[in-house]
């Protein structure tokens, strides 16, 4: 059974069991589970695997790859990875910090 939590500009919020274990994921009105989204604040905060604040950030225009989805004291994150020019940048962002 799959519960959707709308989040608002064409943002949905699935949710599913495996396993009895939840299982999140953004998803736009016709359920098509969103893979990449686009900065649109001046800049992002990451966090690391820990959920502690980094000084590395991305700025509005920033496009990034959404691989998990995470919910952890009542809060969701966004596990991201980021195509920088020269590297690849892995972190968390608060799901609140971008709607």
């Amino acid at each position: 059974m799959e519960e959707l939590e709308t989040l608002g500009n064409g943002l949905n919020l699935s949710k599913i069991y495996a396993d009895n274990v939840p299982v999140y994921s953004l998803q736009d009105d016709s359920k098509k589970i969103i893979k990449n989204a686009q900065i649109n604040k001046k800049k992002v905060f990451l966090l690391n695997q820990s959920f502690i604040l980094t000084k590395k950030y991305l700025v509005e225009g920033d496009k990034f790859d959404i691989y998990n989805v995470v919910k952890i004291n009542g809060l969701y994150y966004l596990s991201i990875i980021f195509k920088g020019k020269y590297k690849l940048t892995k972190g968390y962002i608060r799901l609140s910090e971008i709607l």
